[in-house]
């Protein structure tokens, strides 16, 4: 089970990743055809959509992916259909309710919040965006609790890539433009997604069942929690987006949104590995199977935050360079934000893996107590500070709250999962990945091919260094990693 866990995290790292540089590619491809205050103004409209997209469920769908592994084992499959058909009818009326909400209230955002008239298209387009994206989540978490992860995996990479090309060669680009796409992207998932959903799983779909209440009452048990789960990590997110929105200009708010993606990709490589956890972690918890539990959190653990600190040292060391290329210089005003946002970003693609390790165990109200205590912390932090220090002032409000996110979820899931961190090595690898800074120093511009190609050379060579030294130091352990993967039975 084990050597299973980690052979699907591989397999997932390597599409999430796919996933998350096409939607770098998009943000890189915007920025370069709309202006500042246009780019500010789509993520402004995308980011208030954000806010209310964890209340159109009531985490039901966290509550399929717990829920439908323990079935399987149980072999309970008239459940699944049950569990399956209930989340998307209510995700579906829910969803369409909200939509209708926005639409009635966009003329008054436009004026009062926004302050541009073309967010009230967005907000269409948007809103269509969001009911299919909706009805996405729902097959796509059916899928993995069926264990076919395969589909869960590539819906966004599926999506982004139909975003990228028509962001690309629609001819008639302007402002809407990305909203256009993502609305038209989500619908063909939603319909190819629902096809093989339909093929793939019709025994259990053909299956006759008695929709009884109790299912729905299981269903709401645990999702309850999880939305003042979820709630607080997409305030944390987003909070800090919609606040500067409100005090400060669109121009911000589109070098803000530069900053905070870039530093989000820590999330996605290290925090992202959550996804594929949850359902085995219900699975091996029904299963009783603890140790393995255990042991794999612990090897989650350290490997993320071997990713993850290298990653965040080269941000914060070539931060202007960074946005420089990717985004351009009409941008690089968000450096300081970046460096801020990064330092609590390590900790917080941590935080992501905890959170899910407690919840998924049956304790979703202790991770309900960290989130409110950090969401109304950030909400705090932003009210005090973007005001008067605009977007370094939303960036450390954001960097701070991860730290403490961090903390509460170390204490958390020692008394939860009993997982022992190995602070040692931690500490060897921040000293590692600063050796390695001072190495990619040393080495940078010898081949003299140009700002890229040697960027990529040398990163390279640094990232061969970091993993050599890695084994040297015996932060990374072949024969522990050999095992999992192929030693280990099933």
């Amino acid at each position: 089970m084990v050597r299973k866990l980690f052979r699907d995290l591989s397999f997932v790292f390597v599409f999430s990743l796919l996933a998350a540089a096409l939607s770098y590619v998009i943000r890189f491809v915007l920025t370069r055809k709309l202006t500042v205050e246009q780019y500010g103004l789509f993520y402004a409209v995308f980011s208030f959509i954000g806010l209310f997209v964890l209340f159109k469920n009531m985490r039901l769908i966290s509550a399929l992916i717990k829920l439908v592994p323990e079935y399987r084992v149980k072999n309970k499959f008239a459940e699944i259909k049950q569990s399956v058909v209930s989340v998307f009818f209510i995700n579906f009326v829910v969803s369409l309710i909200l939509g209708v909400f926005f639409i009635l209230i966009a003329p008054t955002l436009s004026t009062s919040y926004f302050g541009h008239i073309d967010s009230i298209r967005i907000l269409y387009l948007l809103t269509g965006f969001f009911v299919f994206s909706t009805l996405v989540e729902v097959i796509a978490a059916s899928f993995m609790g069926l264990e076919q992860n395969i589909f869960y995996v590539l819906r966004e990479l599926f999506i982004n890539g139909i975003v990228l090309l028509f962001v690309l060669f629609y001819p008639l680009f302007d402002v809407t433009t990305p909203a256009l796409g993502y609305l038209l992207a989500t619908l063909l998932v939603f319909i190819v997604y629902l096809f093989a959903f339909m093929i793939k799983n019709k025994k259990i779909l053909s299956l006759k069942v008695k929709y009884e209440f109790k299912i729905i009452k299981e269903l709401i048990k645990f999702g309850a929690p999880m939305l003042l789960i979820l709630a607080g990590a997409r305030l944390i997110q987003f909070l800090d987006t919609a606040v500067l929105t409100y005090f400060r200009s669109l121009t911000e708010v589109g070098i803000y949104n530069v900053a905070l993606p870039i530093a989000m990709l820590l999330i996605v490589l290290v925090g992202e590995m959550g996804a594929i956890l949850s359902p085995l972690v219900s699975e091996l918890k029904a299963r009783g199977n603890n140790n393995a539990l255990k042991v794999g959190f612990e090897m989650m653990q350290k490997y993320g935050f071997f990713l993850a600190v290298p990653v965040g040292l080269i941000f914060f060391s070539y931060a202007e360079t960074i946005i420089d290329i990717l985004f351009g210089a009409d941008y690089i005003a968000g450096a300081n934000a970046l460096r801020i946002l990064i330092t609590g970003g390590i900790f917080y693609a941590i935080y992501k893996l905890n959170i899910v390790g407690i919840s998924f165990v049956g304790k979703p109200k202790a991770v309900t107590k960290i989130v409110l205590t950090i969401a109304f912390f950030d909400l705090i932090l932003n009210l005090l500070l973007v005001p008067r220090y605009g977007i370094e002032g939303a960036a450390f409000a954001t960097a701070i709250s991860f730290l403490l996110a961090f903390i509460l979820s170390i204490k958390a899931t020692k008394k939860h999962l009993n997982v022992n961190y190995p602070l040692g090595s931690w500490g060897l690898i921040i000293l590692l990945g600063i050796v390695t800074l001072f190495f990619i120093d040393f080495i940078k511009g010898f081949t003299g091919l140009g700002l890229i190609t040697d960027g990529i050379i040398v990163l390279f060579i640094a990232a061969v260094f970091y993993i050599l030294m890695g084994i040297v130091l015996r932060i990374i352990n072949i024969k522990e990693i050999k095992g999992l993967l192929w030693n280990q039975p099933e």
